[in-house]
């Protein structure tokens, strides 16, 4: 069999491959007989459903959400990293990971695009559904388990680093902030100066600023990707070009 050229595959609309031939490798120059690629078929509309929303990013919103990624949570470390670090160590590491990201990301768009029926992104194919298409069920699991720990350890860093700054805000403008403390004491707390000591080590505290953020957060996760940014990642990326514009006269942001 003739390895077919994905720029000729024609799909149909519902992004169902069981009936086509998997991709297939050709080296006949070293003598190897052609394999298919891709163990198993798979199909769009089984394994994601609706939950993701029409396919209706624009570039400019596909912008905002990258530069709220790039300004996330971790930025606010960024500081701290120069200043115990260097600059010199801290500019190489920081240039050599943008490399290996643009690097990957070209990798996944590239592996994306050679999904039979996707050459132009027209199906809702991610990155979890792409590895289950190329390395099967199996290896699809256990990279399902890891980028789920990955995803839910770096939740947990921002949302520890959101409920902090929320707390340091309350006691900016109203002088104090409130938690109940579970452990090593039961009962309410009153914090007037650095809320840090809410967030120590051998210390377990639901504080006002942990709950406000719950109130913001837990609403808008059940939004799909579509009206996320036409919501909540517009109001973010405003936010953050607010911040940037005021940081660089030299003003007090939160006089504002």
């Amino acid at each position: 069999m003739e390895p077919y050229s994905i720029n000729e595959y024609n799909d149909e609309e519902e992004g169902s491959y069981d009936d086509h031939d998997p991709l297939i490798i050709s080296d006949n120059s070293m003598g190897v007989p052609t394999e298919p690629l891709i163990p198993q078929p798979i199909s769009i509309k089984k394994e994601r459903g609706h939950s993701l929303g029409e396919k209706s990013i624009t570039q400019l919103a596909s912008f905002i959400f990258i530069v709220n990624q790039i300004y996330g949570p971790g930025v606010l470390s960024i500081p701290v990293v120069f200043q115990q670090a260097g600059w010199l160590m801290t500019l190489l590491s920081l240039t050599f990971f943008l490399l290996v990201s643009c690097l990957a990301s070209t990798l996944l768009c590239e592996s994306l695009a050679l999904i039979p029926g996707n050459r132009t992104f027209e199906k809702h194919i991610e990155y979890s559904v792409a590895v289950k298409y190329y390395f099967g069920k199996k290896w699809y699991l256990v990279f399902q388990i890891l980028n789920n720990l990955c995803i839910q350890s770096y939740n947990i860093a921002s949302i520890v680093i959101c409920a902090q700054s929320m707390d340091q805000f309350l006691v900016f403008m109203f002088k104090k902030t409130f938690a109940f403390s579970l452990h090593p004491t039961l009962g309410f707390i009153e914090c007037g100066g650095d809320v840090s000591a809410l967030y120590t080590t051998g210390t377990v505290t639901i504080s006002l600023g942990y709950i406000i953020i719950c109130a913001i957060a837990i609403p808008t996760s059940f939004m799909n990707l579509d009206d996320n940014v036409k919501v909540v990642q517009t109001a973010s990326f405003t936010q953050v070009i607010y911040d940037i514009s005021m940081a660089a006269k030299g003003e007090d942001i939160l006089a504002h």
